[in-house]
């Protein structure tokens, strides 16, 4: 590893239409053993596929020693991702980190 974090771009739409080519490119990332970030800034669509490819990618990450970081998803998503209370799955959440400092 060189230490460089790699940015993937999820694209507006995180559902069972995408989820195949996305889950692709994201075990590609996972294989060059770099660091991760994902950004969610665009995702307007999502799904529970969306949802379980997050999860899967940081259960992936978590096991093969990559870190994994989520950049700027919409509310929407972080709506649901903190209402399903699937922060503990996918770990650093952006929303979870705000809280936590606005709490120390």
């Amino acid at each position: 590893m060189d230490g460089q974090e790699l940015e993937i771009p999820l694209g507006d739409s995180l559902n069972v239409d995408t989820v195949a080519s996305v889950h692709s490119r994201l075990c590609d990332a996972l294989s060059t053993g770099q660091d991760m970030a994902l950004d969610l800034s665009q995702v307007v669509s999502f799904d529970t596929a969306g949802i379980q490819l997050l999860v899967a990618t940081a259960i992936a990450a978590r096991n093969g020693g990559t870190a994994l970081r989520y950049c700027a998803p919409r509310a929407e998503l972080a709506r649901a991702v903190e209402f399903l209370d699937l922060v503990k799955y996918l770990g650093s959440w952006p929303g979870e980190m705000d809280e936590q400092r606005e709490g120390a």
